[in-house]
């Protein structure tokens, strides 16, 4: 943890858009991780695709926050600091890639919890290795790439066509650093719809993704039927849990990291202690509380259960839950109901506001190609299944459902399409 120290001027990276430039920020990043405790030196902010408006009211916000000596931010080192020293005592400052919407927070991150994170993932894939860039480095899952890199101490490999690498690009990438270096592990990490397109790719391309010795796949849930399909096809699939507040993925496949301690609170929200976590959020309060260890842990958005194993299990969002008429429903629970129906590809599922009940469910479905999956007979099956409460009254059929860049399902975009849908009348509604 780096001292606080005088008035800093923040310094702004803007994400790379091609191969160079993330080999620079990589460069760039090896000084940052090394340079010692109480440098003093100003955090970077690493800031992705904005205009030239954006990108200062991002630096304004961090400038304020530097200069502050009003009321104190919570930190999970010392509930008196103030903004300035929480972002002080970081390296890098990151943006949230969050689906919600709203201004994105400001995460501060200290060199020695981007290395501790990254100590932790070769821990459990059984040793450092050569990691293979098939992410947008701006968000904490690629910037992971260069951090586990540099902890390596191994160059990092970046496909020549990034940051469109296509499943053809990562198979010739794995081919040419499995030639180089054959007794070195080769990772790499990716979102449901990449690997859902490596599924999808000739035999070739997939024989040579099989050379991967871990793919970690983030940026949200992935389904069973996914994880099975990627297993089957003989791919070394390891679905992750986390988030830029604990430096990327602290859970791999439900078992969370060395330098990692899960629990829940009475309400099921997931409590996160451990080495990697944030300083805090820049310029407001962060989710701090105390779990039973005594340690202080992070306290997430996310609705889970620890089973006797130890393994975590999401079931959810806390904002994914909805009040219809009194009950209290996971939209979560009821997308998982309708996807595992026959003839339904995928599912998303929100409230939406209702002057009978607070708010109904409301469900996006993509259906198979060429199968007729009926409105009525989805909502009996979760009738049956999950009870009247959680069946969904209102349907939208689409072809794809709406994501952000990291695959996570895009809430808002969701409710526009029902809205509009009601609008024009194409909702089937009960």
């Amino acid at each position: 943890m780096r001292q606080g120290g005088g008035s800093v001027t923040p310094n702004l990276f803007r994400a790379p858009h091609n191969p160079t430039q993330v080999q620079t920020l990589f460069d760039f990043l090896g000084t940052l991780l090394d340079r010692p405790d109480s440098t003093g030196e100003a955090p970077v902010v690493l800031i992705g695709p904005r205009s030239a408006t954006e990108m200062k009211v991002i630096a304004d916000r961090v400038q304020e926050a530097l200069s502050a000596t009003g009321e104190p931010a919570s930190s999970h080192s010392n509930e008196e600091d103030r903004p300035a020293e929480v972002a002080r005592r970081s390296d890098l400052i990151l943006e949230t890639s969050g689906s919600s919407g709203g201004r994105p927070h400001l995460v501060c991150l200290s060199a020695q919890a981007l290395m501790s994170s990254a100590a932790a993932t070769h821990e459990r894939l059984g040793g450092a290795g050569r990691w293979i860039v098939a992410l947008p480095v701006h968000h904490i899952a690629g910037l992971q790439l260069l951090v586990r890199s540099h902890h390596a101490k191994l160059p990092l490999i970046i496909p020549e066509e990034w940051p469109y690498v296509s499943p053809q690009d990562l198979a010739r990438a794995v081919e040419r650093t499995k030639a180089l270096d054959p007794r070195t592990p080769t990772y790499t990490s990716v979102v449901t719809a990449q690997l859902e397109a490596i599924l999808q790719s000739d035999i070739a391309t997939l024989e040579s993704v099989q050379k991967f010795d871990a793919i970690l796949v983030g940026g949200g849930p992935i389904s069973r039927d996914l994880l099975e399909r990627s297993r089957a096809g003989g791919l070394h699939v390891i679905p992750t849990y986390g988030m830029t507040e604990t430096c990327g993925g602290c859970v791999y496949d439900g078992i969370p990291l060395p330098n990692t301690r899960l629990t829940t609170d009475d309400d099921g929200r997931v409590l996160i202690a451990s080495s990697a976590l944030m300083e805090g959020y820049l310029d407001e309060e962060s989710p701090w509380t105390t779990i039973p260890s005594g340690e202080l842990a992070l306290a997430t958005s996310d609705l889970g259960r620890i089973d006797e194993d130890g393994r975590l299990w999401i079931e959810g969002r806390i904002d994914d839950v909805v009040n219809s008429g009194g009950m209290k429903v996971s939209t979560v629970q009821v997308a998982n109901a309708i996807t595992a129906l026959p003839g339904v590809q995928d599912a998303a599922c929100v409230g939406v506001p209702d002057p009978k009940w607070g708010q109904m469910l409301a469900a996006l479905v993509v259906p198979e190609d060429g199968v007729d999956v009926e409105a009525r007979g989805i909502y009996k099956s979760v009738k049956t299944s999950l009870g009247a409460h959680a069946a969904p009254k209102m349907v939208v059929w689409v072809s794809d459902l709406p994501r952000t860049s990291l695959g996570k399902v895009n809430s808002n975009a969701v409710r526009a399409i029902i809205q509009d849908a009601i609008r024009r009348g194409d909702a089937w509604t009960r």
